[in-house]
């Protein structure tokens, strides 16, 4: 049993304290035990029925305790009003001669266990968050992280523990931006925006972050907790996206073609130059904000309309051509396409090209043409071209060489197209054809004009050819009547020839006889005239040689003896 000066004492202690004997029995208790177990404590009732944990006997129990010696039960349960809470109790041993006294001394420990469960059911959220969570103290150092912030840094835990925040700062971003955001801190505010960080492995990146003040109980800030979303892929889109519409402005701006775009009542809301231009307007204010249907006149107004009623219907419409005066005639070609957006159509696109140039160059290339075609026409050959598989392209259109020619002509025809289109040289083919029960004759020229073209000039040059027939039917002629008279000649020379000799001799024997001188005369007379005549004919033969080697001209003409039927070709020949 303690005294009385030891238990005024343990009365004034500020924490509920419960004395009992060696089996557990109360003894005595302060006021603090009064208020903590909500009830009036007796003498006599066993301390089980505050304290059900607590054991006196056994191994474990307080009876083992010595005097002077501690024993100490934690988180045990404590039956207070009915209902359970956690405690501490420290037993001490007091000897009191035989005897002895064990004083309770109880904790309220179930604050802190719930401040624990609420310091752990935080940390499970940090931990479990999708957002990287760091928490600095006043002057950045770090106190905190979690696992995420750690894959977002690459630091690990305690490469970062301890270390001031400012190591993971990128230099781009300038000190008053870092001034700022200390200063919104320092005065309590929350600071939310985009911070630019350098990860361990020296590649930047973005985060989202809201950074906001730990007060303490005397509202004082102790710490920093800053909450972070990686957003380098955003960031990396943003600029993408920055770059894809800069690009589209410079496009938008530098196309030939005109654009504007309307809302679905016609209202102007972006033009570009080009179309500007096309319609002679100084700048995007005389337009943009009105109604395209009220500045175009009358007919263009109608023109759109039908324009974009099409493009309503069908996502977009033909493209169609239009006339304006600006102030000369501009040629365009107009389309007109419906814009949607999440929740349907929220406008239209009008494309306007001008296509006066094209206009005017095909204009002045058809009447170029037909000047060509006129001159042509009027050229009695006929031309035509073909592509290097033999297809017509101008006349006989479609069709090919070998439907129109018969087959050896069109091999060969072919054959001379490929010559033409490899050699880049005209190439001259001429070949018999029986037109109206009469052969005739043909010249093909094959001239080179395109990679993959070739202008044939067809020409019949019947008479030509019937003429060079001729020539070599007088030259054969000739030559024969020139073998006739040869042969005469030689026929003569013999003929004439011997008989002369034997006179000649005859006369030689006379005049070696026994002749007056009249008969003499008579005979040298003869013998002279004889002689005269051999000269004559050694003459001839002489000459007759040159007239030989001076002969008619022998050239030759290698011409083709098929006669070929057609039926198409002569329908073309006819033609012209």
């Amino acid at each position: 049993m303690l005294d009385r000066a030891t238990l005024r004492i343990i009365d004034a202690i500020n924490v509920p304290v419960l004395v009992t004997d060696e089996s557990g029995v109360i003894t005595g208790r302060n006021k603090s035990a009064v208020i903590f177990f909500h009830k009036e404590i007796e003498t006599g009732s066993s301390v089980t029925e505050l304290l059900p944990s607590m054991k006196f006997t056994g191994n474990d129990g307080i009876q083992t305790l010595k005097d002077g010696e501690i024993f100490y039960y934690f988180e045990i349960d404590a039956l207070v009003n009915g209902k359970v809470k956690e405690v501490d109790v420290d037993v001490a041993f007091a000897a009191d001669g035989e005897m002895g006294s064990y004083i309770c001394t109880v904790k309220d420990i179930s604050i802190y266990s719930e401040l624990m469960n609420s310091i752990n059911k935080f940390s499970t959220i940090v931990e479990s968050s999708p957002a990287s969570v760091v928490i600095t103290d006043i002057k950045g150092n770090i106190e905190f992280l979690n696992e995420n912030f750690q894959h977002l840094t690459g630091y690990s835990h305690e490469e970062l523990t301890g270390k001031n925040i400012r190591m993971l700062r990128s230099p781009l971003q300038v000190k008053e931006f870092r001034k700022s955001i200390r200063e919104t801190l320092k005065s309590g505010d929350k600071w939310k925006g985009e911070l630019l960080n350098i990860s361990k492995n020296g590649d930047p990146y973005w985060v989202l972050a809201t950074i906001s003040p730990i007060y303490n109980k005397n509202n004082e800030i102790i710490n920093y907790i800053s909450i972070q979303e990686d957003i380098t892929y955003l960031k990396k889109i943003e600029e993408n996206l920055t770059q894809s519409e800069e690009k589209f402005r410079v496009l938008y701006e530098t196309l030939p073609e005109g654009i504007v775009v309307t809302d679905l009542s016609g209202v102007i809301i972006q033009v570009n130059q080009a179309y500007l231009n096309i319609h002679g307007y100084n700048g995007r204010g005389e337009i943009v904000g009105k109604n395209i249907y009220n500045i175009a006149d009358e007919k263009l107004s109608a023109f759109i309309h039908k324009l974009f009623d099409s493009a309503e219907k069908n996502g977009y419409s033909d493209i169609e051509s239009y006339e304006i005066i600006n102030p000369e005639t501009v040629y365009i070609e107009i389309q007109a396409a419906l814009m949607k957006g999440e929740k349907g159509p929220i406008g239209f696109v009008l494309l306007a090209g001008d296509n006066t140039s094209r206009v005017k160059a095909e204009s002045a290339l058809r009447e170029s043409e037909a000047r060509n075609r006129a001159l042509i026409e009027a050229v009695p050959d006929i031309m035509f071209r073909v592509n290097n598989e033999g297809v017509y392209l101008d006349k006989m259109l479609g069709n090919k060489i070998s439907e129109v020619f018969p087959e050896s002509i069109a091999v060969d025809t072919v054959r001379f197209i490929s010559q033409a289109i490899k050699s880049r040289e005209i190439q001259i083919f001429e070949y018999p054809v029986v037109s109206g029960g009469r052969d005739e004759f043909y010249e093909s020229r094959f001239i080179a004009i395109e990679d993959d073209e070739v202008l044939i000039i067809l020409r019949n040059v019947t008479e030509r050819h019937t003429a060079m027939m001729q020539i070599e039917e007088a030259r054969r002629e000739a030559e024969f009547a020139n073998r006739s008279k040869s042969e005469f000649l030689a026929n003569m020379s013999h003929e004439i020839r011997t008989p002369l000799n034997s006179i000649t001799g005859f006369i030689e024997l006379l005049m070696r006889s026994r002749l007056d001188e009249m008969q003499r005369e008579y005979l040298g007379i003869i013998k002279k005239s004889a002689g005269n005549l051999l000269g004559i004919i050694n003459w001839g033969e002489k000459n007759e040689i040159l007239l030989f080697h001076r002969s008619a001209d022998s050239r030759r003409y290698h011409l083709r003896s098929s006669a070929y039927k057609t039926g198409a070709f002569e329908s073309a020949q006819q033609r012209h």
